[in-house]
């Protein structure tokens, strides 16, 4: 194995200031992000109902997404408490950074005798998670709306961590019931993401039985796969809990029938909208976030290099899983909601493209016969770019979204005086500035949509508020 890397990039402090630059990013936004829409709904279930009752009121009602709803019942009236939601988005990444360091540790237990040391780990865990976070298709849906996030983001943290669980070399009785709970857990959050989950897991059994020539006995004896029947058993029975709610018959009476060639069409059109539209504007990321991958893929390498033609086949069988992937992640909201999903529901797809680049670096890294001052300076310079990228952000955004929290607690202020007024007219309120990387708490200037619905209701105003 060469060393040389080791020394001479992976102990270099250009990650770790990326890291640094991006973990103040996240914090930024994370202390002027504020409850907004649905949140409000979900607090005032809670506050009435509390965390049990409160949940059972919304299966009957709308929302059957039950362990989802749980969830947020317990953490919004906490988070509500704080004056921003940067404790909870603290608590967050922790848990999600814990998730990927048990994958990643797993991963090596299992397929390498590479030692890499945890400070290492940790920076790469970091960086994952802002490719992650910089790959997906609206930063204020998937990681700063609180409903959105306890449906899918924590959807994705359960399936990290319980198939970190599910790929350790000896499965021990106590990591079953915890395999159990990630995946109960997701498939009563997030239709999209438990749908694509149970999809993969009836591919990868069928595969398994064939490799093991339909012999169920041979197929049986295979420690993985219980494992992956049992996760696939938990999803199907927490998917069952949901469907069986009275909440989605009303929700579902709500949306159009979409029949099977109808569907498919909806769905390659999404995929159409993801490689032609959205894919272009994540280029400059996927490569400069790809090198750091391609220095680890460095270090493990045996120096069996490849050929370019190889490699370059290779890679195109990287894409290729990328895209059928994505296909299949559009799925459930073409069929369900008969349109293409809301940027929330495409959040296995920026997981996707995080493995893709991350994998595509760590193969080229791994594969290809590089100089190595050369890949200390592309190392160098995309690091360089990275944390120039990030800072930009970090002056751009502490100045967009101080201004829309500042606006946001002036109009709660303006509210909660409201409240014992004695004129019945519909309230008027000033409209909020772009919120930038966050989800807006914006309301329509229509009194009766359902976020300016959920916000009267919350504050006990009649007859109604509005955008000006």
């Amino acid at each position: 194995m060469n060393q040389q890397p080791t020394s001479g990039i992976l102990k270099k402090p250009l990650l770790a200031f990326f890291c640094i630059a991006f973990l103040v990013l996240y914090g930024i936004l994370s202390a002027n992000n504020r409850v907004a829409a649905d949140d409000y709904y979900f607090l005032k279930l809670a506050v009435n109902n509390g965390m049990w009752d409160g949940m059972i009121v919304s299966m009957h009602s709308w929302v059957t997404r039950w362990a989802a709803i749980l969830f947020l019942n317990g953490i919004l009236p906490v988070s509500s408490g704080f004056h921003s939601l940067l404790p909870y988005h603290l608590f967050t990444i922790l848990i999600f950074l814990f998730a990927l360091m048990n994958f990643s540790k797993a991963i090596l237990q299992k397929f390498s005798s590479v030692k890499i040391s945890s400070a290492t780990l940790l920076l790469y865990s970091v960086l994952f998670f802002a490719s992650f976070f910089f790959f997906s298709f609206s930063t204020g849906e998937t990681f700063f709306w609180i409903t959105s996030t306890a449906m899918y983001l924590w959807s994705v943290i359960f399936f990290i961590f319980g198939f970190s669980m599910m790929l350790q070399k000896e499965i021990k009785w106590r990591n079953i019931p915890v395999i159990i709970g990630c995946f109960l857990f997701i498939g009563g959050a997030a239709e999209s993401v438990s749908i694509n989950i149970l999809i993969l897991a009836v591919i990868l059994l069928g595969y398994q039985f064939y490799k093991n020539k339909f012999s169920f006995k041979m197929f049986w004896n295979e420690e993985g796969n219980k494992m992956v029947l049992l996760a696939a058993s938990a999803l199907i029975f927490s998917l069952w809990i949901s469907y069986s709610g009275e909440g989605r018959m009303l929700r579902q009476s709500a949306l159009p029938h979409t029949g099977i060639l109808n569907g498919l069409y909806i769905n390659i059109k999404s995929l159409g909208k993801l490689l032609l539209f959205q894919l272009p504007l994540k280029i400059h990321w996927f490569i400069f976030l790809s090198v750091p991958w391609m220095v680890l893929g460095r270090h493990f390498s045996k120096n069996e290099n490849e050929g370019l033609e190889k490699i370059f086949f290779q890679l195109v069988k990287f894409f290729a899983a990328f895209v059928m992937l994505s296909f299949l992640s559009f799925i459930p909201s073409s069929f369900l909601l008969g349109e293409t999903g809301p940027f929330r529901t495409w959040i296995l797809i920026s997981l996707y493209l995080t493995i893709l680049c991350s994998a595509t670096g760590f193969y080229l890294g791994y594969k290809a016969d590089w100089n190595d001052k050369l890949l200390l300076r592309f190392f160098s310079v995309s690091m360089m770019v990275l944390i120039l990228l990030t800072t930009i952000h970090i002056i751009q955004q502490k100045e967009i979204t101080s201004e829309y929290s500042t606006a946001v607690d002036k109009r709660i202020n303006v509210l909660v005086q409201m409240k014992n007024r004695t004129d019945q007219s519909i309230i008027v309120l000033e409209p909020l500035p772009p919120p930038g990387m966050l989800f807006s708490s914006e309301i329509s200037a229509d009194s009766s949509a359902s976020q300016n619905q959920h916000l009267k209701n919350y504050f006990n105003l009649e007859p109604g508020v509005r955008k000006k």
